[in-house]
């Protein structure tokens, strides 16, 4: 990783430790009186401390946000579980202090240059109104309610655990949804059906439903939480909105041919990039997954004496069944040998290549991807009559009623007959 992605982090021998300078104000919003904030981070690993580096940057970018401007949603939060009487009687309580600290304002006499309510106690009193009951539209001023970068921020804060490549297709749905307003940001609340209902016309000008569905689903768990914060009882905007269901018994990605294939490795010069089409055809494994073998995840099983690869050895796969061990197919030992490490710097990256050297080839069937290797290994099974709890455990699949017991290979007889299933499947 490079210096930028390790900014405000020190290594102290054992474990990652969160360190920046603070501004008065971040001083003030952490209750500290030290300008250089120390926080370890219990983790050993650069990857999950960066994480946590990002979450707390985060929360502080928004505790600043709302030091600025304080929040509506953040009152609500504040008086959440208080029964209704609870609430009149705070917002008596607050009337009655504001009445006596400042009872000159309102005065016909005054002319101000005296002390004067804070936004933060203003807020709070016409939050305490609205809970109360007092359902007029406008009472909280703009600059209080969510926008949809703070929402976004909020969510990315609260799904801390989401991949980071979900986390971008947040993001993009987000810029594609400000480009289309030709805002640099938009009140949450403002946001309502006809307005999407144009929305979705404007995105079918431009992109296939799948990703419409994508767009749509990602903007609508954001006003979600939204809707949560600020409790407004308006019907999701971005569901229900006319766009043809996906039909779950269609295949969306088509099998390659072998000579489909053959074409594709034709037209690889380096050894390294023909090798993800050959693990994927002998393994049925994921881009990432495949991505995210290292050269110790090869080697040979001391009872079995048998060469495996280990997938996702630390679970962080899509699933649980992502992580397992495949034996080596005998046709893939040779494109394996010697095998230390990948050459591009992600299986995003190694995507964009395959991507771009099959459209220069002529594939521009969009279903038609390296996914679709996969398919041929599940196919290629299907036709050898290979029950399907067996192909799935070799693909990473979850068969039908299977249970933790069966997740992963049993040692010894159980890696023997995977791998003469394996070796069925025919050579590319």
């Amino acid at each position: 990783m490079s210096k930028k992605d390790t900014k405000y982090l020190k290594f102290n021998g054992s474990s990652w430790v969160f360190q920046k300078r603070l501004t008065p104000a971040e001083q003030e919003h952490l209750g500290l009186k030290t300008k250089v904030h120390n926080k370890s981070l219990e983790t050993d690993s650069r990857k999950e401390a960066c994480n946590k580096r990002d979450v707390i940057l985060a929360q502080l970018s928004i505790a600043m946000r709302q030091n600025k401007s304080p929040q509506y949603s953040t009152l609500l939060e504040k008086y959440q579980g208080s029964s209704r009487e609870e609430l009149k009687t705070k917002l008596k309580d607050k009337g009655e202090l504001l009445s006596e600290n400042f009872n000159y304002i309102g005065h016909p006499e005054y002319k101000g240059g005296l002390e004067e309510p804070t936004e933060a106690e203003i807020l709070e009193y016409k939050s305490l109104q609205v809970l109360s009951g007092d359902k007029s539209k406008n009472i909280i001023e703009d600059k209080h309610r969510l926008k949809l970068s703070q929402a976004f921020d909020a969510l990315m804060i609260e799904k801390e655990d989401l991949p980071e490549k979900n986390k971008k297709t947040y993001a993009r749905s987000v810029k594609i949804f400000l480009q289309y307003l030709d805002k640099d940001d938009v009140l949450m609340y403002v946001i309502d059906r006809f307005m999407i209902r144009n929305f979705v016309k404007a995105l079918k000008k431009q992109f296939e439903p799948s990703t419409i569905r994508t767009i749509l689903s990602n903007l609508g768990l954001i006003w979600a939480y939204a809707r949560d914060a600020e409790r407004y009882n308006d019907e999701n905007p971005f569901v229900k909105q006319g766009l043809p269901s996906k039909d779950k018994n269609s295949k969306y990605f088509q099998n390659w041919t072998i000579d489909e294939l053959h074409l594709i490795l034709e037209n690889i010069n380096d050894r390294n990039d023909k090798l993800p089409i050959y693990i994927a055809w002998y393994t049925g494994s994921r881009l990432d997954e495949i991505y995210s073998i290292a050269p110790d995840h090869i080697y040979v099983d001391k009872e079995t004496n048998i060469k495996v690869i280990s997938f996702k050895p630390e679970q962080d796969g899509k699933n649980i069944y992502a992580s397992r061990i495949v034996p080596v197919h005998n046709a893939l030992e040779e494109h394996i040998s010697g095998f230390n490490g990948w050459n591009r710097s992600s299986s995003n990256a190694y995507g964009k290549y395959f991507g771009a050297l099959k459209k220069k080839l002529g594939f521009t069937d969009k279903r038609k991807a390296f996914h679709s290797i996969r398919g041929n290994t599940a196919t290629n099974f299907e036709n050898l009559k290979v029950p399907e709890h067996i192909a799935n455990k070799i693909i990473g699949h979850k068969s039908r009623g299977e249970t933790m017991t069966y997740g992963y290979y049993s040692q010894g007889p159980g890696l023997v007959e995977a791998k003469k299933t394996v070796n069925q499947l025919p050579v590319l």
